[in-house]
């Protein structure tokens, strides 16, 4: 993720450019998102939805996901971004797989930042 230069500094490694906040799809959001409290300890106890068919988030945290952001909007933000970077990276793939040149209007319903319209209209205009 980073390399040690000759006088001592640190800098960013091609793998990790991808976790810069100034680049179009970063991914440093998902990189927060499933490394941070709510996927962490819910996938660390998916013992429990296996066994019960209940999901873990409400077993560890007592509320559901729509409470638990509720709660934590520094991490509601976190997953919010992170969905929109994932929506644009789809936006890209669905604009290869599907040639939308025929349709004269498209609809975003419920598209939270609009990340999908954005990337059909960047290949689509």
């Amino acid at each position: 993720m980073f390399a040690e230069q000759h006088d001592g500094r640190f800098a960013l490694t091609a793998l990790s450019e991808c976790l810069r906040t100034d680049i179009p799809n970063s991914f440093r959001s998902a990189t927060l998102l499933f490394t941070g409290p709510l996927e962490w300890a819910s996938w660390g106890d998916l013992l429990h939805t296996v066994r019960t068919g209940k999901t873990a988030l409400n077993h560890v945290f007592g509320v559901g996901a729509f409470e638990y952001m509720e709660q934590h909007p520094g991490e509601a933000a976190v997953f919010g971004e992170a969905m929109a970077a994932f929506t644009a990276l789809a936006a890209m793939t669905l604009a290869a797989a599907y040639d939308f040149t025929s349709l004269r209007t498209v609809v975003d319903g419920g598209g939270g930042n609009g990340a999908l319209l954005i990337g059909l209209l960047r290949r689509y205009r």
